[in-house]
């Protein structure tokens, strides 16, 4: 959490706001909370929240979503693509297939991210005109690469810490010890509940793409998706159980304000 919360306070910086350390961890909660209800519902809460606090303009604070976005799929897509390189013996053909969907995917996603910038000189002008607080704030975030690269690291670690949970969980059932490339396939592959949520949290989603990336690798069906439940039902406990302290803290916060 004290991660992702880097992850809101570098790119506000970067737009020229300020936001407290503390308030975007407690914001990370709260938004967790809320995607758990209806999909996109908290990031939803979170854009109107920098709108109210700062008079943060629309155009902006989708300056704030659009390469995070990026980022964090490439990252996963590139750990995904690693992995699958390591069991391509194992996974054979399905492996094959995953890897070219990998690489193609961050080559997409990167390709987007670079010219989405160029895509506003070829729109009409009043078109232009309205998205241009957009394509600045894009301008700022794409072009700044030590905060790019600061976001890489945050999204690579917090992948990490959500590796060594899922491993004690295997480890608490029946001392279970998983092979750390299996463990890393079925994370990448999971990551895309996180980041496509079809569904409140990826709920269902999450745990159905672990155990079939369970089945590839020939591992306990059952265990895997046991160590799956017991991961969404940490997960729903401790954003109830953190929601109020997340709600109160920011109730009685200064918000996102201006750099002076």
């Amino acid at each position: 959490r004290l991660l992702m919360g880097e992850t809101l306070v570098w790119p506000v910086n970067a737009l020229g706001f300020s936001i407290g350390r503390l308030d975007a961890f407690w914001l990370g909660w709260l938004r967790s909370f809320f995607n758990q209800l209806f999909p996109f519902l908290g990031t939803g809460l979170l854009a109107t929240y920098f709108r109210r606090w700062s008079g943060m303009n629309w155009g902006y604070v989708s300056a704030l979503a659009v390469p995070q976005f990026i980022l964090a799929t490439c990252v996963a897509f590139g750990i995904l693509a690693l992995t699958t390189i390591l069991k391509i013996g194992q996974l054979q053909e399905v492996g094959v297939v995953i890897l070219l969907f990998s690489i193609a995917s961050c080559i997409v996603l990167w390709l987007l991210g670079v010219g989405v910038i160029d895509i506003f000189s070829c729109l009409p002008g009043r078109v232009a005109e309205k998205l241009a607080v957009l394509q600045g704030g894009l301008l700022i975030v794409s072009t700044n690469y030590r905060l790019m690269a600061v976001l890489v690291g945050c999204y690579f670690l917090s992948f990490v810490l959500r590796g060594i949970r899922l491993m004690l969980l295997f480890w608490g059932a029946n001392n279970y010890n998983i092979d750390l490339s299996d463990l890393v396939f079925i994370l990448a592959l999971s990551e895309f509940g996180f980041l496509v949520q079809l569904t409140p949290g990826g709920i269902g989603i999450r745990e159905g793409v672990m155990v079939s990336a369970a089945w590839m690798l020939d591992l306990d069906l059952e265990l895997v998706f046991l160590a799956a439940l017991a991961d969404r039902i940490y997960t729903v406990i401790s954003l109830v159980v953190m929601f109020v302290p997340s709600y109160f803290s920011l109730a009685h916060s200064h918000g996102v304000g201006r750099k002076s």
